[in-house]
């Protein structure tokens, strides 16, 4: 496995299980994320209809994707919920246009449906319609001030635009805002990567 793979594995295990003690210690975050995906397989097969949505979610994040897409295929979905997850789906195997497509389905269902909308953007990123990510963010910044996964997606449209001062800006307010949380010093590190 490459060190950029391990590296996200143990972000997204941090965020998942809640730990930050594991950052050098590759195998204990390998033996982690088997846990964590053998724990997920279990709560999948148990899950009511509430919990699968967010079961599945977990799923795509730690790399189970042949088994979250069976999961997501198997029903017991409401409708936007099944769309988005595969929209997430598609993105993680780089098939924009079809999770553009399910995102379009889901915004139809429901025009305010707030996971759509984040993917949404994400995928202007992904298009480098870096303005219209910027706008979108901003305006699901104004709904919910405190989610970090839109301060992350502005703050990658902020970069990629190469406006590095108001990236750096939003990585201090995420980082006062939240210290617990890697969101702003992620920001902070991108600027300084990619302004050289």
């Amino acid at each position: 496995m490459n060190l950029l793979f391990i590296n996200w594995l143990i972000l997204c295990l941090q965020v998942v299980i809640g730990k930050a003690d594991l950052a050098n210690d590759t195998p204990q975050v390998l033996e982690k994320l088997s846990k964590e995906r053998q724990a997920l397989s279990v709560r999948l097969s148990r899950s009511d209809p509430a919990e699968k949505q967010e079961v599945l979610k977990s799923m795509l994040m730690l790399g189970q994707w042949d088994e979250a897409l069976a999961g997501i295929r198997s029903g017991n979905l409401a409708p936007t919920d099944s769309l988005n997850l595969m929209a997430s789906w598609h993105w993680l195997h780089n098939d924009f246009f079809k999770s553009e497509a399910c995102l379009d389905a889901v915004l139809q269902l429901d025009p305010d449906n707030r996971a759509a909308q984040i993917m949404q953007a994400r995928l202007k990123v992904e298009a480098w319609q870096l303005t219209e990510a910027e706008s979108l963010c901003r305006a699901l910044l104004l709904q919910d001030p405190d989610n970090a996964e839109v301060v992350q997606i502005l703050g990658r449209s902020l970069i990629l635009q190469r406006n590095y001062p108001a990236a750096l800006a939003l990585a201090e307010t995420a980082k006062k805002q939240h210290p617990d949380k890697g969101t702003g010093y992620l920001i902070e590190a991108d600027v300084y990567f990619w302004n050289q």
